[in-house]
C-alpha cells in the first residue's frame, strides 16, 4: 500500500541476508521491528545497534510506527508550525459557557456550586 515495499528476512545470525546485513547495506530506510520472546529481544538488540549506527530510524510498537507515518506525512505538507501551548490553546474555539466546542476536545467537567 502507498507504494512501500516491505518483506520478510531471516532472522539475526540464521542466513545472510538477515535484517542488520540489509540495513548496514542501505536497503533499508525504516525499521519496524515488534518483538515477542527471548530470541527476539537479542535480535532487537542487534537490530536496534545496526540501526542506531546506519541512521535508521527504527520503532519497536505498531502505535510509534503510526504516530512516525503520520509525522512524516504532515510534513509533506510543509514545515512544521512552532508554538507554545498557550498559543496552541488560544486557537481552540469556545463557546460563551467556556465549553470547547472543537471536535478534538471533550467537553470541560460541569462544576457544582459548593
Amino acid at each position: 500500500q502507498h507504494d512501500v515495499s516491505a518483506r520478510l528476512v531471516h532472522k539475526v545470525g540464521i542466513a545472510h541476508p538477515d535484517g542488520v546485513d540489509l540495513i548496514r547495506s542501505s536497503e533499508v530506510h525504516f525499521l519496524v521491528n515488534t518483538p515477542l520472546g527471548q530470541r527476539a529481544k537479542k535480535d532487537e538488540h542487534s537490530l536496534r545497534q545496526a540501526a542506531i549506527a546506519s541512521g535508521v530510524p527504527y520503532a519497536t510498537t505498531l502505535s510509534a510506527a503510526q504516530a512516525a507515518i503520520a509525522a512524516i506525512e504532515s510534513l509533506r505538507d510543509g514545515p512544521a508550525e512552532v508554538r507554545s501551548i498557550q498559543e496552541w490553546q488560544a486557537m481552540l474555539p469556545h463557546t460563551l459557557s467556556g465549553e470547547r466546542t472543537h471536535p478534538a476536545m471533550p467537553p470541560r467537567p460541569s462544576r457544582r456550586a459548593s
